[in-house]
């Protein structure tokens, strides 16, 4: 439950469980979810007219089965194999449809860390557009990625480019470290986490040696598999956060985000569906889910696009003094730093743009302890939005300008 588009988002998951599936210890687990919006979602259609498109309900629905295959000879380690299937209907006037089998292996590297390498991922994306959407590019995307949205021909093929089904075959290695549980209550706990992914290599030693055969509406320097685009990227991301308490009913809690990816090979540029974004309950919180950026761009629409290079800060002041469900409750005091943008064009990032375009906001939020973590109802205002005019909002602050995010457990 959140509200990611502005109005309530609610859900929920059926799970299947069997813990000794074979008689080998084997983990299954199956799990099915589908999440709605209350009501249709028109904000991020304000360049359009009310007729220019069909209400859009935003709504998810996904299957996921996972077999854990545990090394009995080290425990703690295992295998895993995993299958979805997802769809999603986007605000933006587009629907998805995913699927996906991975295959991995994790190791317990200590009391503290662990390694996990997706040494097989093999993802199918298919994408729709809804009516509107070709003239929300020309009024809020074209622009953003060079295209005159005059010039009827590079508009349709941007959005050929945007829709076309493509495989995403990734190999992808994650380091993970916690102290969260052995740390003593006076110390302070850190969290590290570090990403290494690339997309597109067996896929490209197939298409040079395996299937030379040409498709309609490919060229040789497209890169395609049977008739099929696949992407070429290469994405490296870090995070760390720390807590510490200050008393018994206080903690000073921070964390930062770093990503960048692009592409390489044949590739131009890097699939949506693995891009950055910013904005939302635990990102920039002056914002809305995936309304920020890419640098100074005013378009939230073109914000729900993502961008290539992300750098976040976080700050929290975390005060506690009553119980709720018998669960620690209070309120907390936040402000939070940073961005996504572009590797090229008028949004990339360079000094002179991280100096103007990092977005700023602070504010003020309730904690309510549950059985199933804090349940958090946040009040953020911008200090500093790059897609204004006048980008520093203190002179025009009014108390009644707050964006509103609500979401279950701790934002870091």
């Amino acid at each position: 439950m959140d509200n990611r588009y502005g109005e309530l988002f609610f859900g929920g998951a059926l799970a299947f469980e069997n813990k000794n599936i074979f008689g080998g210890a084997e983990k299954f687990l199956s799990t099915a979810a589908y999440g709605t919006q209350s009501g249709s979602s028109t904000r991020l259609l304000s360049n359009l007219a009310p007729g220019d498109y069909d209400k859009v309900t935003p709504r998810e629905f996904s299957l996921k089965n996972r077999l854990l295959l545990p090394v009995l000879k080290k425990p703690g380690n295992f295998y895993s194999i995993t299958a979805e299937y997802a769809t999603i209907t986007q605000p933006i006037l587009l629907s998805s449809r995913n699927g996906l089998l991975r295959s991995s292996y994790s190791a317990k590297l200590g009391p503290s860390s662990r390694l996990n390498f997706d040494f097989f991922e093999f993802e199918l994306v298919q994408k729709d557009s809804l009516r509107g959407f070709k003239k929300l590019f020309k009024t809020d995307l074209a622009r953003n990625i060079g295209i005159d949205p005059t010039n009827e021909s590079r508009v349709n093929a941007g959005i050929d480019s945007l829709l076309n089904t493509h495989v995403n075959q990734s190999f992808r290695l994650r380091y993970n470290y916690s102290n969260r549980l052995n740390a003593l209550p006076e110390k302070t706990i850190w969290n590290l986490d570090l990403l290494v992914e690339e997309s597109g290599s067996l896929a490209w030693l197939v298409d040079n040696y395996l299937d030379k055969k040409p498709y309609a509406g490919f060229t040789e320097s497209d890169p395609q598999i049977f008739g099929i685009a696949y992407s070429q990227y290469v994405k490296l991301e870090s995070g760390m956060g720390f807590a510490k308490n200050l008393s018994p009913g206080s903690q000073l809690a921070g964390r930062w985000s770093i990503g960048l990816m692009r592409p390489y090979g044949k590739a131009e540029t890097t699939p949506e569906e693995r891009r950055f974004y910013a904005g939302g309950p635990n990102s920039m919180r002056g914002w809305l889910f995936n309304t920020l950026g890419p640098g100074r761009s005013a378009s939230e629409a073109a914000s729900n696009f993502g961008a290539d290079i992300k750098l976040e800060l976080g700050l929290e002041y975390r005060l506690k003094f009553f119980r709720f469900f018998k669960q620690q409750s209070g309120v907390t005091f936040f402000t939070d730093v940073g961005n996504i943008w572009d590797r090229t064009g008028p949004y990339a990032l360079t000094l002179r743009s991280l100096r103007r375009d990092f977005a700023w906001d602070a504010g003020a939020g309730f904690r309510i302890g549950s059985p199933i973590g804090p349940f958090r109802f946040d009040f953020a205002w911008k200090i500093h939005d790059p897609a204004e005019v006048q980008p520093w909002r203190i002179a025009q602050w009014r108390l009644k300008d707050y964006t509103f995010n609500f979401g279950i457990g701790e934002a870091f």
